[in-house]
């Protein structure tokens, strides 16, 4: 299969972002389900990938006030919206962020903010990521893996946050958590939970502590301290 073009709901099992589009056919990750080519032509922007030199000469333009609305609702400040390079594209009007696997940039994904579909789009090697935000002062020794960006920002606040861009976990990130941690700590969405007991299950087959949390809403829709709290309780 070639080149990932889209991250999908998943019309068999029901994951909301679990079934990957190819160009020649689609594979979802929850249910293994494979087809070898397209049996269904979902509604997805036509999107060129830009090579990582190249990422701030795509159609990206500043964010408009909609978009900052969007990301100050979870309570992101102006500096973390600079920082995580937040930016807008106004072909297919989504919010755009680089998705990196340590300090480089592998892809980018596409997020719609009005409730269209698909929620995301993803556009590069995003199995190959890394992409970790590390707080300005560490609180809590691991890393707490969550599903999306806005997540990832808050819960690095206070913790080092991977994010997974989805709920999938690669082999070689399982190789670089265990390099870099002894505590691997996954707070996935509450509708994920299963997901992230077999994410559990395979990180302690490579010797990694890994805990689970478990709360009622998104990491994301959690203020610092209840972050803070919801950690440290682990």
């Amino acid at each position: 299969m070639s080149l990932i073009k889209a991250c999908l709901p998943c019309p068999d099992c029901g994951s909301s972002d679990a079934l990957a589009l190819y160009s020649d056919g689609t594979y979802c990750f929850s249910c293994k389900k494979h087809t070898h080519k397209l049996v269904f032509a979902p509604n997805i922007p036509t999107i060129t990938f830009h090579s990582p030199k190249n990422l701030d000469r795509c159609n990206f333009g500043s964010l408009p006030k909609e978009a900052i609305k969007w990301l100050k609702k979870y309570g992101l400040t102006d500096e973390e919206i600079s920082e995580n390079k937040f930016s807008w594209d106004v072909i297919s009007n989504r919010l755009v962020y680089p998705i990196k696997n340590t300090n480089s940039v592998t892809g980018y994904e596409k997020r719609e903010i009005t409730g269209g579909t698909p929620k995301t789009i993803c556009q590069g090697r995003k199995v190959d990521s890394f992409h970790i935000i590390q707080p300005n002062k560490e609180e809590f020794k691991g890393v707490v893996a969550v599903e999306d960006i806005i997540s990832a920002i808050k819960v690095g606040r206070v913790a080092k946050a991977l994010c997974l861009f989805g709920s999938q976990v690669s082999l070689s990130q399982y190789n670089e958590i265990s390099r870099i941690t002894n505590l691997f700590i996954l707070w996935l969405d509450l509708d994920k939970f299963n997901q992230a007991v077999k994410i559990a299950q395979k990180a302690k087959s490579f010797g990694i502590d890994t805990r689970i949390i478990k709360t009622d809403l998104d990491p994301k829709m959690y203020n610092t301290e209840e972050i803070r709290r919801t950690i440290n309780e682990i």
